[in-house]
């Protein structure tokens, strides 16, 4: 199997969302009543990562990287997994203030390592790309 190059770009700049918005799920229960400038650093960053995603896109590049099917099933189940354990801690923490800390910190240290095992996934297809 093949991907693109630009998609595979684009997928480790989601990633790179994730382990922001991890980070986040964490710094937002020590830092929302003492900060309240605090929230728009993430919404810029993931917004910035997002234009930049978007002009990749837009390239006219059609580089291929090889890619197995076990990875392509990985991506797909990490991205998932993601996504729902993220929306479940959006429901069960909707203000962090009014839980215990190890709740957010440990929500966050799973989001964190679901992203970071992504990312790792990703820039190992795109490095082993490279090198062929």
């Amino acid at each position: 199997m093949s991907i693109q190059k630009k998609n595979i770009i684009i997928l480790v700049l989601l990633d790179i969302a994730y382990v922001l918005l991890s980070i986040n799920v964490v710094l937002s229960y020590y830092l929302t009543d003492t900060a309240s400038w605090y929230a728009y650093i993430p919404f810029v960053l993931i917004l910035t990562l997002g234009l930049t995603g978007f002009l990749i896109y837009r390239r006219k590049s059609e580089a291929l990287l090889p890619i197995s099917k076990t990875q392509y099933l990985l991506t797909r189940v990490l991205t998932v997994t993601f996504l729902i354990v993220y929306v479940l801690q959006m429901i069960i923490i909707p203000n962090p203030q009014e839980y215990q800390a190890s709740l957010s910190i440990g929500m966050g240290s799973f989001l964190a390592a679901i992203g970071l095992s992504a990312l790792l996934l990703h820039l190992y297809i795109l490095l082993k790309g490279f090198n062929k």
